[in-house]
């Protein structure tokens, strides 16, 4: 992966699990599966304390929520 990509990948994860995201786009947290899974996969890798945020606000479809027991 190229440098710019990375920087790009890193500022999207920040404004994701930012309370700007929630705050600006309340109802507007269904991404694309794989513009999904390429943000949870950086965030594993890059950013592992914005891992649980971004699983929790980056839905795919209505019933896709992380269920907590």
């Amino acid at each position: 992966m190229r440098e710019t990509d990375r920087g790009g990948l890193d500022a999207a994860v920040r404004f994701f699990a930012s309370e700007e995201f929630t705050t600006r786009h309340p109802k507007r947290r269904r991404v694309p599966d794989t513009a999904r899974d390429l943000l949870l996969r950086h965030a594993r890798s890059h950013r592992p304390t914005d891992l649980p945020v971004l699983e929790r606000r980056l839905l795919r479809t209505p019933d896709d929520r992380v269920r907590r027991s």
